[in-house]
């Protein structure tokens, strides 16, 4: 089939959202626009927006902090980090001393993460320093089996782990470490018909979230 006769759009999405909420996006989009090829780029969030930039991309779905002004953001969904280790791990039960939390061995993303940004920018607005890591990876998927074998404590999207019965969830002191998704494009970007239908079911998938986390207080 000759796609570029019906177009296409070049999308990216960071490692967290291109896990857990991508397939399903581009499942709906296959199905309402069947004659548009979507194209999808998984990657850190500070490389898709050197690819938006730079012309790669048409747009990107990221966590984390847009970094040039010539990228335009628009929050469309919220998420919680979950700090997770093994239930066997010594940790008092309750909420946890941040002096305590601090002195544990850390199994944290990369730099250049939106995930990991996020904890740093959380530490640091708290005037914590941010630990050096006993493991860094790409793979959040690494972190979480690390957690469960008891090698400390991970940090990670909480839509990957909430029906996770092998790990146990901390609570901070004084810490939460909640983040925005954000839908990023070059402000100069032409937004065809279907890249602006994309947008949207972006959008309404913020809208369902939501309403179910209204509906659960």
């Amino acid at each position: 089939r000759n796609w570029d006769a019906f177009g296409r759009i070049r999308v990216g999405a960071s490692i967290s959202i291109g896990s857990v909420l991508m397939p399903e996006f581009a499942k709906i989009f296959a199905v309402q626009r069947p004659e548009t090829d979507l194209q999808v780029r998984i990657d850190r969030s500070d490389r898709l927006q050197e690819a938006l930039l730079s012309g790669e991309l048409d747009m990107a779905l990221i966590e984390g902090i847009v970094h040039d002004d010539n990228l335009v953001s628009e929050e469309f969904m919220e998420d919680a980090l979950a700090v997770i280790a093994s239930p066997d791990l010594p940790l008092p039960a309750g909420v946890i001393p941040v002096e305590l939390f601090l002195q544990q061995r850390f199994l944290l993303r990369e730099m250049g993460s939106g995930t990991r940004e996020i904890f740093a920018g959380v530490l640091t607005s708290a005037g914590y320093p941010m630990p050096e890591p006993a493991w860094e990876s790409l793979s959040t998927a690494a972190l979480i089996h690390a957690a469960e074998a008891g090698l400390g404590v991970a940090v990670v999207p909480h839509r990957m782990v909430c029906d996770n019965p092998a790990v146990r969830f901390l609570t901070v002191e004084g810490l939460v470490f909640r983040r925005k998704y954000q839908i990023v494009y070059h402000k100069n970007k032409f937004l065809t018909a279907a890249g602006q239908h994309f947008l949207e079911i972006c959008r309404n998938a913020g809208k369902q979230e939501s309403i179910k986390e209204q509906d659960h207080l």
